[in-house]
């Protein structure tokens, strides 16, 4: 059974740290680590150590960092996922489970439907919020790098962006369904996920002119939150480590 496991960015091996606050309170109260408990940390750039509770004094879990240990391999595919931003939790769960699935980035985008209580995401508010979901979501799902979530930027910042890789742009009400087209295996792709309500057909076309495949995901109609979950699987599926392969 795996250590429990803790994002700390300065962990270096052989030496002895302090857990920040929030996640001595957890360490101690929660899941109640004792001195000479195991644990593993990681430094969210790849790194991960083992590691054990040193003391606890003050609110504070102290740890003595060991040697370094193999972290999980990452996605061959670095996959970019760009998704309306959505209110309430529904961002959150998003960027928790694209994280889970080995997402390298997400860019939360203002698009035209984008509703009122998305918009605020571009003056920069909530990012914070959804990175630190990334990053507990990678000492959950066992990944040693945190993908990071960007700044929110509007569908034609992200259009006027050279492509590189595959670019794709979920698209509901497609007559059969499209997956994305046979070529050789790409090694880093971006996903665009609309909000409800769904892309206008100016953005579907500024999109497939600046070389965006449209990909369908069914007959039914998703929510934006499902649709990018199911996106982030199916393209790991094909071109990630999901397959198997």
């Amino acid at each position: 059974m795996t250590p429990p496991r803790f994002l700390l960015r300065e962990a270096q091996a052989q030496s002895s740290l302090l857990l920040p606050p929030d996640a001595s309170h957890h360490a101690a109260h929660t899941i109640r680590l004792r001195p000479g408990m195991a644990l593993r940390v990681f430094d969210g750039a790849g790194a991960e150590y083992d590691a054990r509770v040193a003391g606890i004094a003050k609110g504070r879990v102290r740890i003595d960092v060991g040697a370094p240990v193999s972290p999980l391999p990452e996605s061959p595919l670095q996959l970019c996922l760009g998704i309306a931003a959505l209110k309430g939790d529904a961002m959150a769960l998003v960027v928790q489970k694209a994280t889970e699935l080995g997402v390298k980035e997400v860019w939360p985008l203002v698009t035209e439907r984008t509703d009122a209580e998305g918009r605020p995401a571009l003056a920069g508010a909530r990012t914070a919020r959804w990175q630190r979901v990334a990053e507990a979501a990678c000492e959950q799902c066992g990944r040693a790098i945190v993908p990071s979530v960007a700044s929110a930027q509007t569908l034609a910042q992200v259009l006027a962006r050279p492509l590189h890789g595959r670019g794709l742009i979920s698209v509901e009400g497609l007559a059969e369904p499209e997956p994305p087209r046979p070529s050789p295996r790409p090694t880093s792709a971006l996903a665009l996920v609309g909000p409800p309500g769904g892309w206008s057909e100016a953005e579907v076309q500024a999109a497939r002119d600046a070389g965006y495949e449209c990909l369908g995901l069914g007959p039914r109609i998703l929510r934006s939150e499902t649709a990018g979950i199911v996106v982030v699987a199916l393209l790991q599926q094909l071109w990630g480590d999901l397959s198997g392969r």
